[in-house]
């Protein structure tokens, strides 16, 4: 398992954000002392081995809003040099969404 680099991290957001046929997802680590889901970061609402989606990008602040498939409802803003720490590598990507014609 490998940590995403923040400037990896950010590069992937400049280029997709605002993109309508695109999702930015990722995965987080796994909690050392756990082998299943469970609370890495009280503050923020995540949650290990998990995976969630990127809904807004505020260059400004260095902030992202993300979603969490469990309720999609609820939206968290989190510093990107907080998320940075929990974010899998191998599990941050940009799928595209578009439907083919």
């Amino acid at each position: 398992m490998m940590l995403l680099a923040q400037k990896e991290f950010i590069k992937m957001l400049e280029d997709n954000i605002n993109k309508t046929d695109k999702v930015i997802t990722f995965g987080t680590i796994p909690k050392p002392s756990s082998s299943s889901e469970s609370l890495l970061n009280d503050v923020y609402d995540l949650y290990s081995q998990h995976g969630y989606s990127i809904k807004a990008y505020n260059p400004k602040i260095k902030t992202v809003t993300i979603s969490n498939p469990w309720n999609t409802a609820i939206e968290t803003e989190i510093p990107i040099d907080e998320l940075i720490k929990y974010v899998n590598k191998e599990g941050f990507c940009c799928t595209d969404i578009s439907l083919p014609i």
